[in-house]
């Protein structure tokens, strides 16, 4: 009955029109309200939290005052929330009243949700009822439009309060799946219907769950229509910039970055250039899309345009927050925090790494204290791994297991309680990265068993959910495992898993990404090269070796000498020894002064003194191979050369 474009607000149990209270109306006389059970519990629990805040103020105890005030901050918002979904209800009663033709199934539905009673208000909405309209909507298609349009609406709107109703059912394991199962069976009336907010929460909720390639079809097909010149006016910027960041983070997620990059590119001009970039919810996205830009960039070794990002993402956020001491519970910032800390990590940043890490680390678990324990685990699980990652680079192993222990017991917890489609991904993760650390410290039975746990999630994942999205981890946890078993003198299995490995890796290079996967093509073909050579199997490993010359030699070309050229000297240094080998001295004596050519560059460049010393080393082999080859005048200035690096550096290579 509101005129013209009024705003109803519930708030605080009144009632205002336009931001102005109507005393005439209370909240308090409205059924719903007065016998909502988990308003009430959450209405007492603000008026703990204002106590508690005010007598630690009295108190002079600003740290308790602090932590009750952002307790009481986050009732608030849950009080506020429900009181909204609550005026929706209502709302939607009085549509239907309005309509002449009420939804008597879906109004005890609401009434029971209102009520708290999650079960009775799933049983009033079973599945096979919503199936069963969905079916006999698709039959009737060739009726007239106004009959279908009733129990379009009818159906859409059960299956939203049917999903609304098995996320609040949080002791149901199988809720996930249910909830899927309710999207699927309404997605064609919702695009009939035109309700693109059902179809975008769709694609997200499969984004969630890693559904990565029926989640972008769903995502793609959407913004078509949003690009339509139909449609175009009627689609706002912030949901044109939130469609294009969440097509983005998926096609990132199923390793296709350059449709990501673009994706996310699109969404940060819209934002940047938008007319309403004074609303919130505006920077809101944009902090999204320059964090996701920075990850992508980092994934891509475009290390400094990350940095870059991530920097202003964290500037942008901390403008936002309204004061320095609540930015320490702002959980995007944290994750900036952690993405940041995983990039210095990556660039040979330790110091800096920790320090995020350890300040990601300290906030999730405030948060977990004094907010919600169930909704920011998965983040202290996250934040303990990126620790440890940390920790485990830098040769603290003790601290490093402490924390992959603690974040591998929450997650398998949260695969059983929540979701096992979202969490058995991160427990793989968890899994791998763990084994590494097993490895490392030669803990090689530990590591095996990590690396089959991480294998066995990963390859179920790559056959049933997205080959382009998991087959990668598939290789590495094969790889891995392989280098397990080449360390502990198995080599036929070592070899199967390189193989494997190797296929798998050569398939990505063709199919998704060359630059991204023709490096671990690369390192797999030559350490299955150096394992043929320890069995004896020369004619394989030479084969191999040329490959990975081949292929890092024209990553040295395409991206930089400097970062590709070690490994081109290390590729060319191994085909040498196996030249030597087979006697053929001529080959090896090519290849070697190859690699002294590039360790004399890179000392030029880099200034690095360890390449001074690979040179003596080279000058030495190259010494023995002139003297098989007739050529002592070089063999002694072989000599005389590497002997000066000696004396410079005090060291007897010989």
């Amino acid at each position: 009955m509101l005129p013209g474009n009024a705003e109803l607000v519930v708030k605080d149990g009144a009632v205002l029109v336009n931001g102005e209270a109507v005393q005439e109306i209370s909240a308090a006389n409205v059924f719903a309200y007065q016998n909502n059970p988990e308003l009430r519990r959450l209405k007492d629990q603000i008026e703990a939290f204002e106590k508690r805040a005010a007598e630690a103020r009295e108190r002079g105890d600003e740290d308790a005052a602090l932590r009750y005030s952002v307790a009481l901050d986050e009732k608030r918002k849950q009080y506020y929330t429900l009181e909204t979904d609550i005026l929706n209800m209502l709302q939607l009663f009085y549509e239907e009243s309005k309509k002449g033709r009420s939804d008597p199934v879906l109004a005890d539905a609401l009434k029971q949700l209102e009520l708290g009673n999650v079960e009775e208000a799933k049983l009033l909405l079973p599945q096979d009822s919503l199936r069963a309209l969905a079916d006999s909507l698709a039959s009737r298609r060739r009726l007239a439009e106004a009959e279908l349009k009733e129990d379009s609406e009818k159906l859409l709107s059960r299956s939203k309060v049917r999903i609304k109703a098995l996320h609040m059912d949080v002791e149901n394991p199988n809720r996930f799946e249910e909830i899927e199962r309710t999207y699927e069976d309404a997605y064609e009336e919702a695009k009939a219907a035109k309700d693109y907010d059902f179809i975008y929460d769709y694609a997200n909720f499969l984004y969630d769950q890693k559904n990565y390639p029926k989640a972008i079809m769903i995502a793609e097909k959407l913004y078509s229509i949003f690009i339509d010149p139909d449609e175009r006016d009627k689609i706002s910027d912030y949901d044109r910039a939130r469609l294009l960041n969440l097509l983005g983070m998926l096609n990132n997620d199923n390793n296709e970055p350059s449709k990501a990059e673009r994706y996310y590119l699109d969404a940060k001009e819209l934002c940047e250039s938008s007319n309403a970039t004074d609303s919130q919810q505006y920077w809101d996205i944009l902090v999204s899309i320059l964090n996701n830009l920075a990850v992508l960039y980092k994934n891509t070794d475009k290390i400094d345009i990350a940095e870059k990002m991530y920097l202003e993402g964290l500037e942008l956020r901390c403008k936002l927050s309204e004061s320095p001491t609540l930015l320490l519970y702002d959980s995007i910032a944290a994750s900036i925090r952690y993405n940041l800390a995983n990039l210095y990590l990556r660039n040979g940043k330790p110091v800096l790494a920790e320090k995020l890490s350890l300040e990601v680390l300290e906030t999730y678990r405030r948060l977990a204290e004094v907010v919600s324990e169930s909704y920011y685990e998965p983040q202290v699980a996250l934040a303990c791994m990126g620790l440890a990652n940390v920790y485990r680079d830098s040769g603290i192993v003790d601290k490093a297991e402490e924390l992959y222990l603690e974040a591998l017991t929450i997650n398998r917890r949260l695969s059983k309680t929540v979701s096992k489609a979202k969490y058995d991904p991160i427990i793989a993760n968890n899994c791998f990265n763990l084994a590494i650390l097993y490895k490392n410290n030669r803990e090689f039975e530990k590591a095996e068993k990590l690396y089959i746990q991480a294998l066995e999630i990963d390859r179920r994942l790559s056959e049933s959910v997205s080959k382009e999205a998991y087959s990668p981890y598939v290789a590495s946890a094969c790889h891995n495992l392989a280098n397990v078993y080449f360390a502990t003198n198995r080599l036929s299995k070592a070899r199967k898993f390189y193989l494997e490995a190797l296929n798998i890796r050569r398939w990505l290079t063709n199919k998704v990404s060359n630059s991204v996967f023709a490096p671990k093509q690369a390192d797999t073909t030559h350490i299955l090269a150096t394992l043929y050579l320890r069995l004896g199997n020369t004619n394989e490993a030479e084969k191999l070796f040329l490959d990975a010359l081949k292929i890092r030699s024209k990553l040295a070309e395409s991206v930089g000498h400097e970062k590709y050229d070690p490994y081109v000297a290390d590729t060319c240094h191994n085909l040498a020894l196996l030249y030597l080998g087979k006697r053929e001295y001529a080959s090896a004596e090519n290849l070697l002064e190859e690699v002294l050519e590039i360790y004399r560059r890179l000392f030029k460049t880099t200034h690095k003194k360890f390449y001074e010393l690979d040179i003596a080393i080279t000058l030495y082999e190259l010494c023995s191979v002139y003297s098989m080859n007739g050529n002592p005048d070089k063999s002694k200035e072989c000599i005389e050369e590497a002997k000066r690096i000696e004396v410079r550096h005090n060291y007897d290579f010989q």
